[in-house]
């Protein structure tokens, strides 16, 4: 991808505020290690277009109970390519919108 020049560099800075409020809900948690490997992964989605676009479901759910406690989280926009339900290509064709129940806030959780 990078070099058909698909992949556009993005310069993003790490968000203490929403890093330090994620490092405080996953304190102790047995997933901490899981969710604070994609804590860049989430600083790049709100530096940018509040999009995540992943396969990882694990993280999905983990980062969607956050956004009960985290505000910030809770405008991200996950999509997983791979599950044919969120009809991922059609969403991009239709120009990606914010649909709200793609946002983390919007995830049912059990």
């Amino acid at each position: 991808m990078t070099a058909k020049r698909k992949v556009i560099p993005a310069s993003v800075d790490a968000d203490s505020s929403v890093r330090t409020a994620i490092e405080r809900a996953i304190s102790g948690a047995s997933n901490s290690d899981e969710i604070f490997k994609d804590i860049p992964l989430v600083e790049a989605a709100l530096e940018t277009d509040k999009i995540i676009i992943s396969l990882d479901e694990n993280a999905r759910h983990a980062f969607s109970e956050l956004a009960q406690q985290i505000p910030e989280l809770r405008t991200i926009v996950w999509i997983n390519p791979a599950n044919p339900s969120e009809e991922a290509i059609t969403w991009l064709h239709e120009g990606a919108s914010r649909q709200k129940l793609r946002l983390l806030g919007s995830l049912q959780h059990p």
